[in-house]
């Protein structure tokens, strides 16, 4: 049943849409909103919408929307592979920063993002022994 509620797929807005609908009495557009709930980046909630932005970018995936249940909300990264998750956490869902630094990840800034996860991608080619173009 489709109550529209339900996800679909969203594209980015430029800010220039308009509010409309009954009692809209003077142009309001959205990024007078966006102005007026996003302008203050440091508070609670900002920083984790940012840290999730910025990982976004890294990995060149901001083209699209935001969701809100994505999950990026880290300052220092860890990257490791899956498959090292899957044999050593098969049953887990989540892990708590002490268990995953245990697995030895490699732990990188935002700078560094993109090249730690080729790095590890590129380990695990060479350990699998797979060419290059089978991994994407």
């Amino acid at each position: 049943m489709n109550n529209g509620l339900s996800q679909h797929e969203a594209g980015l807005l430029d800010g220039q849409e308009s509010f409309c609908g009954p009692g809209v009495t003077q142009p309001l557009l959205l990024i007078d909103y966006w102005r007026w709930q996003g302008s203050v980046l440091l508070d609670n909630t900002s920083r984790g919408i940012l840290a999730e932005f910025l990982v976004a970018a890294a990995l060149d995936l901001h083209r699209k929307p935001r969701r809100e249940w994505d999950e990026s909300d880290e300052w220092d990264f860890y990257v490791l592979s899956t498959k090292v998750l899957d044999q050593k956490c098969p049953e887990q869902k989540t892990i708590r920063l002490s268990s995953l630094e245990k697995l030895s990840p490699r732990k990188c800034c935002y700078a560094d993002l993109k090249e730690t996860i080729s790095d590890v991608e590129s380990e695990i080619r060479n350990v699998l022994l797979i060419p290059e173009a089978e991994t994407i």
